[in-house]
């Protein structure tokens, strides 16, 4: 057997072998489908796990609006995306609505994303830029 975290079909990709037992897989930041296939039938392969899709938000000066309400360490948030340390949900305060407190600067980028679990991978991030327009 072998897995791919980059591959799109899965047989194209880097394809790494397991081991007899278990396999350790870094999975701690991913995004994306694990793919696994026999390695003598590489057409012998299976989606284990994808992440799922972005949230959808809408980001206001102030706050952020749109997620599912009482989800405190369900999300994520950050400003930027360069190398910047994602916030947990109950790291800003959440009112029962889903509204988040937030400041964005004009021309700042929110990022929004669902974080791993045990048993899910990060989700796809959802952003969008702040205009103070």
């Amino acid at each position: 057997m072998q897995y791919s975290l980059d591959s799109s079909d899965g047989i194209d990709g880097t394809w790494t072998d397991a081991s007899n037992g278990d396999t350790a897989v870094p999975l701690a930041s991913f995004v994306g489908k694990v793919y696994i296939r026999e390695k003598s039938n590489v057409t012998n392969n299976r989606v284990v796990a994808e992440s799922p899709s972005a949230p959808v938000f809408t980001l206001f000066s102030d706050r952020i609006s749109g997620l599912l309400p009482n989800t405190s360490g369900y999300y994520e948030a950050r400003i930027s995306e360069n190398g910047v340390s994602w916030y947990p949900w109950s790291f800003v305060s959440t009112d029962t609505n889903g509204e988040m407190g937030w400041g964005s600067p004009p021309g700042s980028t929110t990022q929004v994303r669902v974080k791993a679990t045990s048993t899910t991978l990060t989700s796809y991030t959802g952003q969008q830029t702040f205009s103070n327009n």
